[in-house]
This record gives C-alpha cells, structure tokens and sequence, in this order.
C-alpha cells in the first residue's frame, strides 16, 4: 500500500499503488507519495532512471 497526502485537497491515507500519479479522491497531480521500492513496476520512470544511472555509473549529488 502506498501513503498519500494531496496538497489540493489536503487528502490523506493508503491506497493501491497502480502507477497514476494523482489523489484518488480529487484527482489532482499536487500529490505526494512514498511508496516501497517493491511497489513500482520495472517500466516505471524512476525504476528506468535508477537503471540507467546504475548501468552509466552515475551518480546524483
């Protein structure tokens, strides 16, 4: 389960991570997430981003 909190709506809570990026009340993209590492698919931006980074050997400050 990933935690939410909406900077729109000042929502709150757990729900069903499914790879959208918005409150699952209001629908605003003004949201924060934390989610576990498990919880993103292997196509997912970040995943590809750490992947590559990985496979370039870069780092980020």
């Amino acid at each position: 389960m990933a935690r939410y909190r909406c900077r729109n709506c000042n929502n709150e809570g757990t729900f069903s991570y499914s790879g959208k990026h918005e409150c699952p009340k209001c629908g605003s993209r003004d949201v924060q997430f934390a989610l576990s590492i498990e919880e993103l698919g292997d196509y997912d931006p970040l995943i590809v981003a750490l992947k590559k980074m990985a496979d370039d050997g870069t780092e980020q400050s």
